[in-house]
Parts: structure tokens; sequence; C-alpha cells
């Protein structure tokens, strides 16, 4: 329009010819006339290319500054010394120079090949000692080929190339200066990028409405389908990405979600929600957390054999894959003796005086200790294996000091060994048994943990419904509680007592008590704790008894209780059967006092202050030394806060279903228990206090206080992100316990002021409010 305006008319055909040679001209300056030289690579794609991302950043004629950081967006990243990238430049020309910027400290080699099978050496360059990307070239070379391929040599593992040019002819100066531009960190595109796409979800989300156009629609769609990609992209450019970058997409994925629900809560009449676009934002949500649970992919551990990252939970499957294969030996307080005892054997020159300084925890005390201080019964805990078996347990102890390194499976004989009870001790025991410690192995049984995670999530959906679902997993994958450096993610069976709550729900929720006694006493003879999903259970039932004896000043005879409360007495029944038939077997196998060794053991781990707690003592008394002293000293507060929780919690449950009353036990573990913080992800379950209803088109099917807890819940996934900012550990789980407990108020508050409104509370309104005359 611009050049028809000028030209009266159409634009001349010359007037393209012009700017077609402009463009192209300057093109073809760059290309074949950089100061008098020919950059031979200039706008090259590459023939083969492998290991290397943002391979078109190599060749795009723009290099950053000298000094710049290597993990910048001008960057291509080679992936390891195996990564190569490989340029056909069109016919067999000689190479009289090349140039290319790099990371100081790497080194990368330069080879040519006139047939593309066989390459020969052409160059190896050096390093620099000026930090960050620095500028590498050499204008001694005559040799001819037509391919030309370029691999890192050696350095830090960290290769970056802004750059690369390669001169049939040299520039009349030399080494050439390119355009150069300041680079962004790449963590910083990443995290632009994820937000652009939360933006554009959320726009989507609450710009769409029912009987909007058909083009309205697509383009609302197109705005996340295109920022979803370009957040995709740059997450692979800079893989592998950092905690904080995982954190993030965390708390997108919580955020997505909360627009969702808020858009169809608060839909007005006129706009009414897009039931598709909630849907699918709410699925949407639930798929990324779930995969930002598992670290986007990348995997959280290191193979010390291979010198490759591993999924398998070196960590967690130290202490719970020799706990539970050779309890037979080592019981609860043994296993860091047994391992000293297989080092010094299985390692050339490890002795016991070698080692006589090195820190270990004794099992049996939890205190801090030596080696040298544990002589005595290092030596003589051999006696208490077979020799075969003895024999297994070098092996399986050769196995996990190969993976993790001599170094961190010395470092982390500070850990307070497995915990769990002989019921999933034996069950671990059975499934281990079967197999010597193996990567394959481990990896599969890893697989047992998603596998529960499937069905438990799938049960929620045939049973609360599609949005119930999406929410519970989006809490599930969104929340940072269960981050202490890494997760659970590629341990066994670590998550299972949490499914088996989920799964009792279900079973509540579909009318099948029986099944549902049984996961949660399954669930509590795991971890314990989950009993309390149990008493919680029971709370309507309460109730109940206090409405007859208000109503009729009468305790109910067995017969009332049978007929009134059947589902409540098949429930504990069923957990009661499971219990006593876990315990006996389990007490037959392994004899009564490996439950006390147990007992003791989660003793002392309640008894003793921990940084990563996450549990209302903690929020009270802290974590530092004087913790006891100071809890002493705020008894009466840290008693009206358990009060004030545990009372609300009963309020709330009046006339509420079995499900809703056990899954709000849950809200009671950080109040009663000192848990850690591993265990808080039981908030992922907290949705299922909500129930969805039968709605019109264009109603919302949560009410006020259902979406008011869904809200509070994906708010605090969201706020988690900033903790992790904070990397002074014991700080970080501080600002998660205020969090939490700030969450937590703000459900049973909800809970009771919506039952207060439902009048299922007017009697204690009345009694509140009504005027009294002395």
């Amino acid at each position: 329009m611009v050049l028809g305006w000028l030209f009266g008319g159409k634009a001349p055909g010359l007037v393209w010819s012009l700017l077609l040679c402009l463009l192209f001209g300057t093109a073809c300056h760059r290309t074949t006339d950089v100061n008098g030289g020919r950059n031979l690579l200039f706008g090259k794609k590459p023939m083969a290319a492998s290991g290397v991302s943002a391979v078109g950043r190599l060749t795009d004629g723009v290099a950053a500054w000298n000094g710049d950081d290597w993990e910048i967006d001008l960057n291509a990243l080679f992936r390891d010394e195996e990564a190569a990238v490989t340029y056909d430049l069109g016919s067999v020309v000689t190479i009289r120079g090349i140039w290319f910027e790099a990371d100081h400290n790497d080194t990368y080699r330069f080879q040519v090949s006139e047939d593309g099978v066989v390459f020969e050496q052409l160059w190896d360059s050096s390093g620099v000692r000026a930090g960050g990307m620095q500028d590498r070239f050499t204008d001694k070379l005559e040799v001819t080929g037509r391919y030309l391929r370029v691999q890192p040599l050696s350095g830090d593992g960290l290769y970056a190339v802004a750059e690369l040019a390669a001169f049939s002819e040299l520039p009349k100066v030399f080494p050439p200066e390119p355009p150069r531009q300041r680079g962004t960190a790449l963590e910083l595109v990443v995290r632009t990028r994820v937000l652009m796409f939360a933006v554009a979800a959320v726009a989507f989300v609450l710009f769409t409405f029912q009987g909007a156009p058909l083009w309205w629609l697509y383009l609302c769609g197109l705005l996340p389908l295109l920022a979803g990609v370009g957040a995709l992209e740059s997450i692979d450019r800079a893989w592998p990405v950092e905690q904080r970058q995982v954190s993030l997409v965390r708390a997108v994925s919580a955020a997505i979600a909360a627009a969702a629900v808020l858009r169809e809560l608060y839909a007005p009449p006129r706009f009414p929600a897009l039931r598709a676009a909630v849907l699918s934002c709410l699925g949407a949500s639930a798929l990324i957390a779930v995969l930002a649970f598992y670290n986007l992919g990348r995997p959280q551990f290191w193979d010390g054999q291979t010198q490759q990252p591993t999924s398998v939970h070196l960590l967690d499957l130290r202490q719970y894959y020799q706990t539970a294969k050779y309890f037979d030996e080592i019981g609860y307080r043994n296993m860091y003796l047994a391992d000293m005892a297989a080092y010094v054997e299985d390692v050339p020159g490890a002795t016991l005086d070698s080692l006589s300084d090195t820190p270990m925890r004794d099992l049996s005390t939890h205190r801090m200790t030596t080696i040298g201080e544990q002589r005595q019964k290092i030596e003589s805990i051999k006696q208490r294996f077979s020799p075969e078996r003895w024999q297994a347990y070098k092996q399986d102890a050769r196995y996990f000091r190969e993976m993790m390194g001599q170094r961190d499976y010395l470092r982390f004989m500070l850990d307070y060994g497995g915990n769990a009870t002989p019921v999933w001790i034996s069950m671990a025991h059975f499934l281990f048994s079967a197999f010597n410690a193996n990567t394959t192995a481990l990896f599969l049984t890893g697989l047992l943990d998603p596998l529960l995670f499937l069905i438990t999530f799938a049960a929620i959906g045939w049973c609360f419904g599609y949005r119930t679902m999406c929410m519970v997993m989006v809490v599930f994958g969104a929340n940072d509680f269960i981050m202490y450096g890494t997760n659970w993610g590629g341990a066994t069976l670590r998550h299972d007592w949490l499914m088996y709550i989920g799964l009792g729900a279900c079973a509540l929720k579909r009318g099948r008590p029986a099944l549902g006694g049984f996961f949660l006493g399954l669930s509590t003879l795991i971890r314990a704790f989950p009993a309390i999903t149990i008493v919680s259970a029971a709370f309507p039932a309460l109730w109940w008894l206090a409405d007859l004896w208000r109503s009729q000043q009468r305790w109910p005879k067995w017969a009332e209780i049978w007929e009134e409360q059947r589902p409540l007495l098949r429930v504990l029944g069923s957990a009661l059967i499971t219990a006593l038939v876990l315990v006996a077997v389990t007490t037959l196998r392994w004899s009564w006092p490996a439950w006390g060794d147990w007992f003791w053991k989660v003793e002392k781990l309640s008894a003793d202050p921990h940084a990563n707690s996450v549990a209302l003592r903690g929020l009270v008394a802290g974590w530092e030394q004087g913790h006891y002293q100071l809890l002493l000293a705020r008894w009466p507060l840290y008693a009206a806060l358990i009060a004030f929780f545990v009372l609300g919690v009963v309020l709330a449950m009046r006339g509420r279903p079995l499900e809703q009353a056990a899954i709000a036990g849950l809200i009671l573990v950080p109040v009663v228990f000192y848990a850690a913080n591993y265990y808080i992800h039981v908030v992922c379950l907290l949705p299922l206090l909500v129930s969805e209803r039968r709605a019109a088109p264009g109603e919302s099917r949560l009410s006020a206080t259902d979406g008011w807890i869904w809200l509070t819940l994906l708010g605090l996934c969201v706020a988690q992100y900033w903790t992790v900012l904070v990397t002074d550990m014991p700080l970080h789980f501080h600002q998660s316990t205020v969090l939490l407990f700030g969450g937590l108020t703000a459900i049973v508050v909800a809970l009771v002021r919506g039952d207060v409104r439902e009048g299922r509370l007017d009697f204690l309104v009345r009694f509140f409010t009504t005027k009294r005359t002395v």
C-alpha cells in the first residue's frame, strides 16, 4: 500500500527488483564477502547434527559479546564430547581459516572430508584464559574438502558455541569482527516462555464463552497452542532445566487450573463459561503437574558407573532395599555396620583404621558417631549372616557403592535409615529378594508407584468426577512439600500408603465400606499416621450420637447403632481385621520385637527436632536449638491451635459422607503428628472434600465453599514457588509450614462457614446468638 501510494498505484517491477536485490545482496555480502573474505558457513543448515540444540545459532551471523555466559539464547549447546555437527559446503573447496566463538575453557576438533564418510583432522582449538564466551581462530590452514565437522574435544562438559565461520578466502582483517548481541540467559528465556504460556492459557479460558463465534474460539485456542510450543522449545534448548524452572512449571499448572475454576464458578450470566475450555485447561494442567512431579522427565540422580543421569532413586533405595531384603540380619539398627564391614572387605586398601574418623549415624541411638567408635560392632556384624547371605549382601552393597560413588556412599551414612513398618518391610522383602540389586530391576520396581498413581487417578475420575481427578493430579504434582532437593520419584513403593488412602475414599464413595476400610487399614499398617482417616471417618457418627442425645435425652441401642451406622461399622471392622491379620502375619515372620523396634524408631524420629519437618510443632517452636524449651514456653498457644483445628474439622463433618470425613482427617496430619515434609503430600487428596454436583450448561458444578477449597489448594501450590527461591533449607521448610497452615486454616474456616450457610450447624448458631437472662 505504501509503495502503491508512493508510485501512484502499482509499485513498478523495478522497485520490487531493487528491494530483492538489496535483501539478497545484503545476505550475499555477508556470506561471500566478509571484509574481503568468503565465509563458507553463513546461513547454512547442517547436513547432520547429533546432540546439539539450537543448531541454527551456529551460522546465523550473530555472535555473543565476549565474556557472556555459556548458557544464553545466542548459543548452540553441545550435550557432550560425542555431540557433533557436520556441514556440506556444496563442493570441494580450500579451507584457509576458521573462526568461532565458544565457552572459554573448552576445546573443539574440526575435521574435514571429501566424501562425507572418512574424516581427517583439520584443527584442534585450545582454551583461553579469559572467562565466558571467547573467540578462537586460525589462519594457518590450506586443506581441501567438501564436508566440515565440529565437535567438542575436552572441557568442563558445558559446551556452547555462538558462531562458526570457515573461510576459503581470508578477510583483509583477520580475525573478523561479526555482529554481536548481548545474550539472555536460557533460564530466563524458559521462565519467560512458561509465563507467556500461562497468560495465554488463562486468556483462553477467560475469554471464551458459550455461543461465541467459531472464529473467536479458534483465535483464543491458538494463543496457548503457540505459546505452549514456544515454552517447549525453550525447555528443549535449555535442557536439562534446573529446579527453579521446574517449580515455576508447577506453579503455572496450578495457576491455569485456578483460572478454570474461577471462570466456571463466577461466570457472568451473559458470558457463561465454555465447558470445553474449562475441561481442556484442567486436563492440561493435570498432565503438566504430573510431569513436573517427575522433573519434566529429567532424571534426578547420577549413575557413578556410566557417568550419566539415572532415574533410579539411589539414595532412598540404598536405605530401603538393603533394610528390607536383609531384615533378618540387620533389622532397623545395623545397616551401616554391615555396609562398613562389606566396604573394608571389598575396597582395596580400605581398613577400619583408615576410616576410623569417618562420621556415621548409630542407628541404635540415632546419635552421630564415627566408624572408629563403632569398630567392635562392625567387626561382629558379619556373624549375623550365613556365608551365602553375606556374599549376597556384599554384592548388593557393592552395586550401591559403585552407583553412588565412594564419597557419597560414605557421606550418606548420616541418614536415619529405613523406618517403614514391618508390614511394608514384608512386602518389600518379598519383592527385593527376587533379584540382586541392579539398575534395570530397580527401574522396573520403581514403576510400581506411577502405576499406582494411574490406578488411583482413574478411580477418582470414575468415583468423584473428571474435575476432581484433575484437581487431585494438579495438587499432587504442583505442590513443593515433597521436594528435599529431590522427591520420591524413582523410588519403590514410597507412595503406596498415599494411594491406598485415595482408593479407600473411592471405595467409600461407591458405597463399598468394607473395601474402603481395607485400604485405609492397609495404609495405616504401612505408615501409621493414616489411622487418623479411620478416626475422622467416625466424626459424623459422633454428631449423630450428640443429636440423638440432644433431641431425645438418651443413648442409642445397639440395634439402632447397627441400623444407622452400618457403613461406618463395616469400615471400622474391615480396618480392624486388616490390621490384626497383617500384624499377626508379620509377627510370625519377623517376631514381635520387630514391631517394638519400629515403635522405638518412630518415637525417636518424632522426638528429635528436624529441619525438614512441616508440622504445627515446628510452626510454634521452630527447628533450631532450644526447640523443646520454646515449645514448653508456648504450650498454651500450641494446645489452642491443636484444639482449633481438631474442633474445626469435627464441626465441619456434621452430616458429611464417610469419604469426606475420612479425607478431612488428613488436615490433622501436620497438626497432631510431627510430620516430615514428604508426608505433607497428603494435601493432594484434599480436593476430595469437594462434591461435584449436577449442573445445567453454563452453571458451575461447585458450590462457593467447594470452589474456595479448591482455589485455596491451588493458591498454596502457586505461592510455594517463592519458597523454592530460599536456599536455606530449614528456613525454606519453615516458610512452607507457614503457607501450609495458612491454607489449612482457610479450608477449615470455609468448611465450617459452608455448614453454617447450609444449616447443618443451626443449633450451634442459635446457642451462641440467643440472648440469655440471669
